[in-house]
């Protein structure tokens, strides 16, 4: 049977850096604190924030540092996901479960971030900043959609939203991409739900197919 991975009970996480040209290793940082990285994003001055979720917690590796801070309290979230770091640095943003959490990236509180009763921000996965926007996978809403949010200078509420791809008949649970100029290229059916929890992959699968949806429209 195929397998995705072997359950342990001796978890352990890192980070590891690679130089694109060589392929050669360059860094890799963990902490004992940590107990599952899931997704990234790299700040203005260098600084990588990082979601652990199962440790329910954001952690900081700052640029030349090799051990990762943590930034919030373990357990503040519940399966912290997808991150994005402001232009200024100064907020961290998270999707978690059924909300957008606000992260002070100084203090480390955390905060709901308000919503129009219109937008539902339940089972968002990667979020990306671009421009002055933030743009956010959905997957739990209907067959999945790719959103544009607007958020208030304080980035405490979202005040405005566009729906850039819903939908689409290929979506199989959408997923983690990266921004490339003015397109989002990202993972269009990552078919999660083949995934046993106990590693075992459920057949069959399709071949995986990469989207690219433009970010002006």
């Amino acid at each position: 049977a195929t397998t995705a991975f072997v359950p342990t009970d001796k978890p352990r996480t890192e980070l590891l850096a690679y130089d694109l040209q060589t392929g050669a290793l360059r860094q890799r940082a963990s902490s004992p604190e940590l107990r599952s990285i899931n997704d990234l994003a790299v700040a203005p001055n260098g600084d990588v924030y990082a979601t652990d979720s199962l440790g329910g917690a954001v952690f900081r590796l700052r640029q030349g540092a090799e051990t990762f801070e943590r930034v919030t309290e373990a357990g503040k979230m519940a399966y912290p996901n997808g991150i994005a770091v402001t232009p200024d640095g100064a907020v961290a943003l998270v999707a978690q479960g059924v909300s957008l959490r606000r992260i002070d990236t100084e203090t480390g509180e955390v905060t709901v971030v308000a919503h129009p009763a219109d937008l539902a921000l339940l089972s968002l996965d990667g979020i990306y900043w671009h421009e002055d926007a933030l743009i956010a996978v959905q997957n739990g809403a209907g067959r999945g959609r790719v959103l544009r949010l607007t958020l208030a200078a304080d980035r405490k509420s979202v005040t405005g939203f566009q729906v850039l791809e819903g939908s689409h008949p290929d979506f199989d649970i959408p997923t983690t991409g990266t921004i490339v100029g003015d397109k989002l290229i990202y993972i269009a059916n990552s078919q999660l739900d083949h995934l046993e929890d106990d590693g075992s992959i459920t057949p069959p699968l399709a071949p995986v197919r990469l989207f690219e949806t433009a970010l002006h429209r």
